[in-house]
């Protein structure tokens, strides 16, 4: 079977690949981030730790999907352009959530609650145990949510089967021999 066209293959792995810079992006702006929330009584280390705790595993499934569909489309193939965009849409939400959050890692602000009107500073919004539970929670969600859309949908949506016979076709002669 001939290769399809590598414009229609390389548009086919732009979500994956959008996923995995955004999760880059993550990665470089947590390192960035230390001491960012050090302001509200966090340890240096904590946004850093927050930001690598949803990018890595991010960036570990869209690099698994971005080989996989590498490899069902290298061959020959028909595309369900329902499924792929459904499995599409996860992807973009999830480089949503990582830009939005490689954007706003450095912030001071990001982690300020309350004004506390006694110390004249504000409050954390969280307490640092609560925050890194809530980051393991976020990766965990959106990292299961990412493999299974792109198991079932996006790498789904790639399919093999030709739509006509190569050769001779020995059922189609029976049938005609009897008709």
């Amino acid at each position: 079977m001939e290769a399809p066209e590598s414009g229609n293959r390389n548009l086919l792995l732009a979500a994956p690949i959008a996923c995995g810079l955004a999760a880059s992006a993550l990665v470089v702006a947590s390192a960035a981030a230390w001491g960012a929330a050090e302001s509200v009584g966090y340890p240096g280390w904590a946004p850093t730790a927050g930001g690598l705790i949803l990018a890595l595993p991010l960036m570990a499934v869209a690099l698994r999907a971005y080989r996989a569909m590498s490899r069902e489309t290298a061959i020959d193939y028909n595309v369900n352009r329902t499924k792929l965009l459904l499995g599409s849409a996860v992807f973009v939400l999830a480089t949503a959530v990582l830009i939005a959050y490689a954007v706003t890692i450095g912030r001071a602000s990001s982690y300020e609650g309350d004004f506390n009107q006694l110390t004249g500073k504000y409050d954390a919004l969280f307490n640092l145990e609560s925050f890194l539970i809530a980051s393991l929670i976020a990766a965990a969600m959106i990292a299961v949510a990412l493999h299974v859309a792109s198991e079932k949908l996006y790498l789904a949506a790639i399919d093999h089967q030709r739509g006509s016979v190569e050769g001779r076709d020995p059922l189609g002669s029976l049938m005609r021999r009897r008709a």
